[in-house]
């Protein structure tokens, strides 16, 4: 701060209250070096810095781990809460440090010259002043950056005219505005340089006026960093005067007091006492401060108490700026008037000392310390994080790695095992093909056992045998179509069961183990596999014609007949329309043979040839014998041996049907087998397709969250290191600022 005086001898001393030779400099000399005042606006602005780059950081944090709670089963709702605690933690450290600043309180009787100290201190004709009870509540003077001045109320935004000021804050104006009422006047900060340094200056009413110590101290001196005790130097210390500053220092441990003796200007009136008088008033100020108050040593009492004359100081700088006032009409300064200048330029600069080394441990040590605290709590916070997630995204990763290959395997087995089923099919065909012709041969045998079951009475009328006829059609329809079908098909379904069971576990294994229980519980069980097939019984003897006359067993009709029967069986039923045909080329060669035996040539044929190779005896034996035989048939050719011949035709008949549907029976087993087998296998396809789909969505749910882990990991490490890095600019910020002063 500095000021134009009228030049003086800069070699002239005088000794100073505080036994020192002091030397009358100029006030430039004494203001050379820059203001204490810029170490607390340098550090307000590297610390605000430091928590707007931490609140950055931290709301990174907190907004990674609110879309982590939602992805992610690590961050849980606790772990969010802290994050938002810590978060508001550091938003009102940053709110706080934006509306911090140096604030001083000046306190002192009425008409002590509070306000007009604070002027002087601003260079500006501020605050009202004059004779008498002029303050009537607090007015706290703040900077602004705009060049309007105005006025503010509490709990009010309206900006009032600055000249409202005299109206409304002066004990002058009747308004019934109350001694606690706080009134916030903005002042250019161009025009001081208390100001443009976030000095906050508090004028009170006088501390006679209203005994409301306690709720004055409470409402608007808690964050006081200096209290200046304006007294006046005609008088000395009061009872009042000391109990308000008792009370401050029971709400406030150890304040910072200074002690201007106001209007020592007076003393020039007795020059002769001048000296005593400073001495008796610096020693009585000095046991307040150090033994009543307790709140410094004497020695730095002794640079807390100065005399000086507010209204020269503000006069002398109102003239700097061409504002003359009446006080300052003379020409002459007073006598010793350059040393009280210097004295308040002492004041001032003492003050700017103490309040920027107070206003920094006050304002920014718990900020720095609740700082690191957070960086720290954060840090942790984030090291837990990590290793968990680490841990889960290891963990994750190898899962995922592990369904993949499984996934990948799957595909191939399936696609293998499904392929399989082919040969599946094609083996039991080959069984099919076996069992039948097995079982065919087998049932053949037991056709005539079968027909002997059959006892109704047999006739030999047509009308009568047409009806037994049908319902021997109708019982061996029955038994063809249960015992036969069930004979011929109760050996091939356990193996069809076999290997379609064998067919599904081999498809299970070829699935994740993941998929396996949920499509063992989830697959509804299938209607065991039946062959189904009848077999036409009226169709097959559609075409049967019995012959019941009498046929002598060794006729040689009935014997090429016999012959020809057995070789159109011995066909195998792959040829069955080849034997049908060659079935009735013998029929009609037995035919002829018949003929030409019934006409007698072929009776005298075959005795001619006996004759010429055994003679006559042996012929008429054989004759003998032959026509005895004939005899004992014809005369047993009755109903039951038309009965016996019936059946006989129609067992033979009935197998040589049967021998021409083999090839339908065993083709039609086949395709029932190959629809059977094929809808296994789209079933299992599908089943296969539904199961990886599953797998496959598992798949990419698994990558996403591997994926979120992953980024959740690139975000986590940097920004831990940024707390570390603030952690540090904090300790740094502590060395620099706050260490020199603890």
């Amino acid at each position: 701060l500095t000021m134009d005086l009228p030049p003086i001898n800069v070699n002239k001393s005088t000794p100073d209250s505080r036994g020192r030779s002091k030397s009358l400099r100029p006030p430039e000399a004494v203001n050379a070096s820059p203001s204490p005042l810029h170490k607390f606006v340098e550090a307000k602005g590297k610390i605000k810095d430091i928590f707007i780059r931490t609140e950055q950081c931290i709301d990174k944090v907190f907004r990674a781990i609110c879309e982590q709670s939602f992805n992610c089963d690590l961050v849980d709702a606790d772990i969010v809460g802290r994050v938002e605690n810590l978060k508001q933690g550091i938003s009102s450290i940053g709110n706080i440090l934006s509306r911090d600043h140096m604030k001083v309180v000046f306190f002192g009787k009425t008409s002590n010259g509070k306000s007009t100290s604070i002027n002087a201190m601003l260079r500006s004709k501020v605050l009202p002043t004059g004779m008498g009870h002029t303050t009537r509540c607090f007015i706290q003077v703040e900077g602004t950056d705009a060049a309007q001045k105005y006025i503010q109320f509490d709990n009010c935004s309206d900006k009032l005219d600055v000249e409202t000021i005299h109206q409304k804050a002066s004990a002058f104006c009747n308004s019934d505005l109350g001694e606690d009422v706080m009134v916030r006047l903005y002042w250019p900060k161009s025009d001081s340089t208390l100001l443009q340094n976030e000095v906050v200056l508090l004028d009170s009413p006088g501390i006679d006026v209203a005994p409301q110590y306690d709720e004055w101290i409470n409402k608007h001196c808690g964050d006081a960093d200096v209290f200046v005790f304006v007294c006046n130097a005609e008088a000395t210390l009061t009872e009042t005067e000391k109990s308000f500053f008792r009370h401050v220092k029971d709400k406030l441990s150890k304040p910072n007091i200074f002690i201007l003796n106001n209007r020592w200007d007076a003393s020039v009136d007795e020059p002769e006492f001048i000296d005593q008088v400073r001495e008796q008033h610096m020693n009585r100020c000095i046991d307040f401060l150090v033994n009543d108050l307790q709140s410094c040593t004497e020695k730095e009492a002794r640079n807390r108490i100065f005399f000086v004359s507010s209204r020269e100081m503000l006069s002398t700088r109102l003239k700097q700026k061409g504002i003359h006032s009446p006080s300052g009409a003379s020409s002459a300064p007073p006598e010793r008037f350059e040393e009280r200048c210097m004295e308040f330029q002492n004041f001032e600069r003492q003050f700017e000392l103490c309040i920027s080394k107070t206003a920094i441990v006050t304002k920014f040590y718990s900020h720095v310390e609740k700082g690191k605290a957070i960086c720290e709590e954060v840090c942790e916070l984030l090291d837990t994080l990590l290793v968990k997630i680490k841990a889960e995204l290891k963990e994750k990763s190898e899962r995922l790695n592990g369904m993949e290959s499984s996934y990948k395997s799957a595909e191939e087995d399936v696609v293998s095992c499904l392929s399989s089923a082919s040969g599946v099919v094609e083996d039991l065909s080959k069984k099919v093909r076996k069992r039948i012709s097995s079982e065919f041969d087998c049932q053949t045998n037991r056709f005539d056992a079968m027909l002997e079951h059959f006892s109704r009475e047999f006739s030999s009328d047509p009308d009568r045998l047409k009806d037994y006829k049908k319902k021997l059609i109708k019982f061996v329809d029955n038994v063809l179509n249960t015992e036969f079908i069930d004979s011929c098909t109760g050996r091939l379904l356990p193996e069809v069961y076999k290997e379609e069971q064998s067919l599904e576990m081999h498809f299970l294994s070829c699935l994740p183990p993941s998929c396996r229980d949920n499509i063992l519980s989830s697959n509804p069980k299938r209607a065991p596999f039946k062959f189904s097939f009848v077999i036409p019984c009226d169709q097959l003897f559609k075409d049967f014609e019995e012959h019941l006359e009498f046929q002598f067993s060794l006729g040689i009709a009935h014997l090429m007949r016999k012959l020809s029967s057995y070789k159109c069986l011995d066909f195998h039923s792959n040829k069955a329309v080849q034997g049908e045909e060659m079935y009735a080329q013998s029929s009609a060669v037995v035919r002829y043979a018949s003929a030409v035996a019934d006409g007698g040539v072929g009776i005298v044929l075959l005795l001619a040839l006996i004759k010429r190779t055994v003679g006559w005896p042996v012929i008429v034996t054989i004759i003998s014998i032959y026509e005895l035989i004939y005899l004992y048939e014809r005369l047993s050719w009755n109903e039951k041996a038309k009965e016996r011949k019936f059946k006989r035709q129609f067992s033979d008949h009935l197998s040589r049907k049967l021998k021409i549907m083999e090839v339908t029976i065993i083709s039609t087993f086949q395709q029932q087998i190959q629809r059977e087998i094929d809808d296994l296998a789209c079933r299992l396809d599908a089943v296969a397709t539904t199961a990886l789909s599953e797998t496959k969505d598992e798949i990419k749910a698994l990558e996403k969250q591997v994926a979120v882990l992953e980024k959740v990991t690139s975000e986590y490490t940097p920004v831990k290191k940024d707390f570390v890095m603030l952690q540090g600019e904090l300790e740094n910020f502590k060395n620099s600022y706050l260490r020199p002063y603890l």
